[in-house]
């Protein structure tokens, strides 16, 4: 593994899940902060981990909100038409 000692962030793309636990492990072990992120197609995931003592607040109470997307058109202002009770 490269020594990422000299580093507090590390971000990691394009990694297979065991590669990703390794790196994450050893972050969190010398106490850098890490990132993993990929694309795959139309799919993403950002996974975080800084640290046990890392708190995410929420200023407004408000759940998250998904949404699927049916259809985004091809022009210059795009329309986003979203699926329905989804």
């Amino acid at each position: 593994m490269l020594k990422l000692n000299q580093y507090n962030i590390v971000v990691l793309t394009e990694a297979d899940f065991e590669t990703q636990i390794v790196y994450n492990e050893y972050c969190r072990k010398h106490k850098i902060f890490f990132i993993s992120c990929d694309v795959r197609g139309v799919w993403s995931y950002v996974f975080n981990d800084f640290g046990e003592s890392f708190e995410v607040t929420d200023k407004d109470g408000v759940d998250p909100v998904e949404y699927f997307i049916q259809n985004i058109t091809n022009e210059e202002q795009a329309l986003v038409t979203l699926l329905d009770k989804t």
